[in-house]
């Protein structure tokens, strides 16, 4: 295997897992679900996908195993905190935005949150590539964090398609 997907615990996860399940070869890709709660009875483990809680060490161990690493939607702290640290990791990343982690706009301004926001700039810089469907999302991405890796564009992630519809 040498694609790892690191992707957060919520409503499209399920979705993702079976996308990857049914339309692509598995032996070659590996699911990293990340949770912040114990609220993970709903996946039954499987030889291709994994959900960890809480620890960078695992986060860390999984990461460099794998020669490509594709976030779908960076909105993890902790992956973030783990690639400033690491940067050798960033630079095996690849960004699949999903639009909220791009555009979010925070009204607080905590010091917590400053931190946060100069960490993901500095870890973005170093990713080898973006890859979204939204006409503008490169622009915004390049304005935002001075990116100049390679820029994907891909087909609309269908998680909440019905798959045997769109099978038939």
């Amino acid at each position: 295997m040498n694609n790892l997907h690191i992707i957060k615990q919520g409503r499209y996860t399920q979705g993702f897992i079976r996308l990857i399940e049914t339309h692509f070869d598995v032996s070659t890709h590996f699911i990293l679900i990340l949770s912040n709660n114990d609220s993970v009875n709903n996946y039954s483990e499987s030889s291709f996908f994994k959900v960890i809680k809480g620890s960078h060490l695992s986060l860390y161990k999984q990461c460099i195993k794998y020669s490509n690493i594709y976030i779908h939607g960076l909105t993890s702290h902790r992956l973030t905190r783990l690639l400033f640290f690491f940067p050798f990791l960033a630079k095996k990343c690849s960004w699949v935005i999903w639009g909220g982690d791009l555009y979010a706009v925070y009204n607080k301004k905590s010091l917590s949150l400053v931190i946060q926001k100069h960490l993901k700039k500095r870890v973005v810089r170093l990713f080898k590539s973006a890859i979204s469907y939204i006409p503008g999302d490169f622009e915004e991405l390049m304005k935002k964090y001075s990116f100049n890796g390679k820029l994907h564009h891909c087909f609309f992630y269908p998680y909440n398609f019905n798959f045997e519809t769109l099978d038939s």
